[in-house]
């Protein structure tokens, strides 16, 4: 012990390095076994999540080809489908941002609440995760890997722990894998597609004319012939 405390005194910084050293090795095979945790706690989620991206997707080629025209419908439908071009090829965020991404689409949409086309609601249907019975397993699973992301993300948010996953390119950050459950509209997280429901009518507004021309109040893009705006999917009556 003696010749140790010696060391330490007259070789400190080497002690130092050794110190670094030996911290790092460590905590970089910890968050690398909670990395793979992670990623095996996500593949069951993964499955489900691609095939029912794929369905959405074909649903809304489907109401895409029905609803040609009708911009209020295929701008939103078309930034969604802009989003699906390879869901088999992209990582557990991306996966897991699409998902989140979907569900905000069902509850934020303009398009449900176009008065001319009150069918489009049954695209809620495509909402991922709902709270039923046939998906309480895969909820369960869900919230489990919700917890294992918090505490991966908690763990790598501070230096120096922020420096090692950037060093041995680790993950930096997870998403959240969410649903609905609590949700209203308007104040989804993450928020994909953004609208506006304050006093909106379809049937006798002034600025239905298809020759008017608009100006988002969002994003200030200029669009013509659309009560949504093609860029940030808000409303413009």
């Amino acid at each position: 012990m003696h010749l140790f405390f010696d060391f330490v005194m007259k070789f400190p910084i080497v002690f130092l390095i050794i110190v670094l050293g030996i911290y790092t090795y460590v905590t970089y095979h910890l968050l690398k076994k909670k990395v793979e945790k992670i990623e095996k706690l996500f593949n069951p989620l993964k499955d489900y999540i691609i095939a029912n991206l794929k369905v959405v997707k074909n649903v809304f080629l489907q109401t895409l080809a029905n609803y040609q025209g009708i911009e209020e419908v295929t701008n939103e439908l078309t930034r969604v489908l802009n989003e699906l071009d390879d869901i088999n090829n992209i990582s557990t965020d991306n996966l897991t941002r699409l998902s989140n991404m979907i569900n905000d689409f069902v509850l934020n949409s303009a398009i449900f609440s176009i008065k001319e086309h009150p069918e489009l609601a049954s695209l809620k249907g495509i909402e991922l995760f709902k709270n039923t019975q046939e998906l309480k397993e895969l909820n369960e699973r869900r919230l489990a890997f919700n917890e294992l992301i918090t505490d991966y993300n908690h763990d790598v948010i501070n230096p120096p722990n922020s420096f090692i996953v950037k060093l041995f390119n680790l993950k930096e950050h997870y998403n959240l894998l969410e649903n609905n459950v609590g949700k209203t509209a308007k104040v989804a997280s993450s928020t994909a597609i953004k609208t506006n429901f304050d006093n909106i009518n379809y049937e006798n507004s002034e600025n239905n004319n298809d020759e008017t021309k608009k100006i988002c109040p969002n994003c200030k893009t200029e669009f013509h012939n659309s009560k949504v705006c093609p860029t940030c999917g808000s409303i413009v009556a």
